[in-house]
């Protein structure tokens, strides 16, 4: 994932950050007072925190959610106000952590598993596509001429220009909705449409979309446009469709680590890695799932003023480095070099805990 929109996470000096998530769920009657008692366990141990950065992020952490079923919310806060808000669906570990950086590896993990897409429920008539990229969500209903609509048995002569102008309708319908699924995917993020209902409607769509919406598209088995909770198979099917294509973006970048390695152009390890963000090399960063390494790093006003020592920062000719978990500053410096980050399951590719890096060049005093 791109992690420029956290720099001025990153870069902003306003004191402390304090980073929190927490099972916001409301799925049951009790849902707001479980979510007020999670917060509750969570602030008592929080003691050494200023009591402002707590106050802002209870009063983000306890709103209601446009979320229906489990789901987490994430903030960062600091003297300003709340700095980063997130909502995922499903419920993951509760955690806090105050610093001097945000701890943004939780934030990562759960946005780099995000595959955003477009699920177009279809009928010959017009289609409910339903969006959600990382920028939020949202529905568009496209709904076309729906004038004998249904093949007739006419008989006769009349038979077949009947069905002509029925074809001709479905086709026309599916055109309107691939105009308009041809703009989502042109003006958004979306890297999947998963097309679901009336078979011949989908086969239409298909061929009336532009290539670029074609190579993303897929046609379901299950679920039919107008329903309120699609068919029993949909759900199933879209979150197979969605698991498959993440872990195959794993593997594919898992593929590139291992051919860079022949070239010189990977390494592995805290602090190789932290070498070749400190000379900009990285271009890609692999983390573990919710990596936490609280060893000791150093930066600087700079993302590239990073070191596992003071001293290293010190030849760097910085003269009051402060000090924050190798976690957050890694992070810190992958953002300000315009690195990406991609985070590998260990089924996928086994990091052995530790970073790694396929860099954008290498020098002589690159790690081998």
């Amino acid at each position: 994932m791109d992690l420029r929109e956290f720099q001025p996470l990153f870069t902003d000096q306003n004191g402390p950050r304090l980073t929190a998530a927490l099972d916001v769920s409301r799925d049951n009657e009790n849902g707001a007072e479980e979510v007020a008692l999670r917060w509750r366990g969570l602030r008592d141990q929080l003691s050494d925190v200023p009591a402002a950065l707590l106050d802002v992020a209870q009063e983000r952490l306890l709103r209601e959610t446009a979320e229906g079923g489990p789901c987490e919310r994430d903030v960062v806060v600091d003297a300003s106000g709340v700095r980063l808000e997130r909502v995922f669906p499903g419920r993951r570990e509760t955690f806090a952590h105050c610093g001097p950086l945000p701890r943004l590896t939780h934030v990562v993990t759960a946005e780099d598993a995000r595959v955003p897409y477009a699920l177009v429920q279809i009928d010959r008539t017009g289609a409910d596509i339903t969006v959600r990229t990382r920028d939020g969500e949202w529905q568009l209903e496209v709904d076309g001429d729906d004038f004998e609509i249904s093949k007739v048995r006419a008989g006769g002569w009349s038979e077949l220009r009947y069905q002509k102008r029925s074809e001709n309708l479905w086709e026309r319908n599916a055109g309107e909705v691939a105009h308009f699924l041809d703009r989502v995917v042109d003006g958004t993020d979306v890297e999947l449409v998963a097309v679901a209902g009336d078979v011949r409607a989908a086969t239409l769509l298909s061929d009336a979309v532009t290539g670029g919406t074609r190579e993303k598209l897929h046609v379901l088995d299950g679920g039919s446009r107008g329903e309120h909770q699609p068919d029993g198979r949909l759900p199933d099917e879209l979150t197979a469709l969605l698991e498959g294509h993440a872990a195959a973006r794993v593997r594919a970048v898992g593929q590139r680590f291992a051919e860079a390695g022949g070239h010189g152009l990977a390494v592995s390890g805290l602090a190789d890695v932290v070498d070749a963000l400190r000379r900009a090399q990285v271009d890609t960063l692999l983390l573990p799932p919710d990596w936490t390494d609280e060893t000791d790093a150093w930066f600087g006003p700079d993302p590239l003023q990073l070191g596992l020592s003071a001293d290293e920062l010190t030849a760097l000719g910085v003269t009051d480095p402060q000090r924050g978990p190798a976690c957050d500053v890694v992070l810190r410096a992958a953002a300000g070099s315009d690195a990406v980050a991609v985070v590998v399951p260990p089924e996928l590719h086994d990091l052995s805990g530790a970073p790694a890096a396929i860099l954008r060049f290498t020098d002589a005093s690159t790690a081998t």
